[in-house]
């Protein structure tokens, strides 16, 4: 029988894996090193982790006053504008660049860039997006422009008013490259699944800097963005959680230990590959440092994960064990919307939620299920291409 080698096992560990769409792909590996990653994966299990500490604390703005800044449509609250406001005009100290990723219209943008504009810092902004105008957009800003069509010009013509020395980069997060060396505050929107993530994390991991850099994840607290916290959950010790904001789904860390990684996610990032126990135990360790309204926020993010793996009972049993807190009811509320609403249907309806009038498209559940259906057949249609071009 073929046994490895500890060193090649312990390699293995921090191999970096494909990029894939869907996290369900991660369970079927590769079956050349199916024995190996489950002998990895029993190593792993019994290996303590860090909680996040210490615990998040609610920063004091009450003196901060924020300028006059022009009227943008955004996803952010005026609360989390203002603490972006305060980390670049009071607590940058100049040691690298501010990087946004994710700008969208340019609210967050704005409150960015004029804190370094009050703090004498005119040349220290950097933003990307894809900059594709997506059809869930004119809901939210009443611009002229079809799906698909490049909005940069409409970002640009906002922010570069109150920031002329701003740096845009077009590209998809999967594409993201750095070389603008070392980052003090990384801001990210954009980035809400585990693939994005990785590839975000390993563009510019590596240059920021331990015990100064200060990373801010705007959806932290969104509950559809339930991946963000679970694969922060993995990196232990090189993150400290420094503030959460209780008006906003905001939260930021600071860099403790180096953060690099290659193009893709490590395997033990693989939340799919998590057993039922392994799972709790990370939500747990996710939602100790909170102050009680943000942890009563999350409190249903096991249920989410377990329904996205297919866990289903095991997800409306967890859910039930959460109860019916006030403002976790307020916060799945929010977001009875296609297609989140229907892809966790039978959690809302634990919660007796149901869509507001106006919150879903017409045909919205007929759309999911086509939805579900290429999903299930994107993996046969990529062997079958790789079939045909052997």
């Amino acid at each position: 029988m073929f046994k490895p080698q500890p060193p090649r096992a312990r390699v293995l560990h921090r191999r970096q894996v494909r990029q894939v769409d869907s996290p369900h792909e991660w369970d079927r590996p590769n079956p050349a090193w199916r024995r190996i990653l489950s002998r990895i994966e029993r190593v792993r299990i019994v290996m303590p982790r860090p909680l996040l500490s210490p615990e998040f604390t609610i920063p004091d703005l009450s003196s901060v006053v924020l300028p006059a800044l022009p009227q943008v449509p955004g996803m952010i609250e005026d609360a989390e504008g203002l603490y972006l406001y305060w980390l670049t005009s009071r607590i940058y100290k100049g040691a690298g660049a501010v990087v946004e990723v994710g700008t969208w219209l340019g609210r967050s943008t704005l409150h960015l860039a004029a804190g370094l504009r009050d703090a004498g810092h005119d040349d220290a902004l950097h933003c990307f997006d894809q900059f594709v105008w997506r059809r869930s957009h004119a809901t939210k800003a009443a611009l002229s422009l079809r799906r698909g069509e490049d909005f940069q010009p409409y970002f640009e013509s906002n922010v570069r008013p109150v920031y002329p020395n701003l740096r845009v980069t077009k590209a998809p997060i999967r594409s993201l490259r750095w070389s603008g060396g070392p980052i003090e505050i990384l801001f990210l929107d954009a980035p809400k699944s585990l693939p994005e993530l990785s590839s975000v994390l390993a563009a510019f991991g590596p240059s920021l800097i331990p015990g100064v850099s200060v990373i801010v994840f705007q959806d932290y607290q969104h509950l559809p963005s339930f991946e963000v916290p679970l694969v922060l959950s993995c990196l232990g010790d090189n993150l400290e959680a420094q503030h959460v904001l209780e008006c906003g789904s905001t939260a930021s860390f600071t860099v403790r230990k180096p953060l690099r990684f290659d193009t893709a996610q490590p395997v033990h990032w693989n939340f799919n590959r998590w057993s039922r126990e392994e799972t709790a135990e990370a939500w747990r360790r996710i939602l100790a440092p909170l102050p009680p309204r943000a942890r009563a926020r999350m409190a249903g993010g096991l249920a989410l994960t377990l329904y996205a793996r297919r866990e289903r009972a095991a997800a409306c049993q967890a859910l039930r064990e959460v109860g019916r807190g006030d403002e976790l009811l307020a916060t799945w509320q929010r977001f009875t919307t296609f297609p989140f609403y229907d892809r966790f249907r039978p959690l809302f309806r634990i919660l007796g939620i149901r869509p507001r009038p106006g919150d879903r498209p017409p045909f919205a559940g007929l759309r999911w299920k086509i939805r579900e259906a290429r999903a299930s057949l994107r993996p046969l249609r990529r062997r079958l291409g790789a079939w045909i071009r052997m």
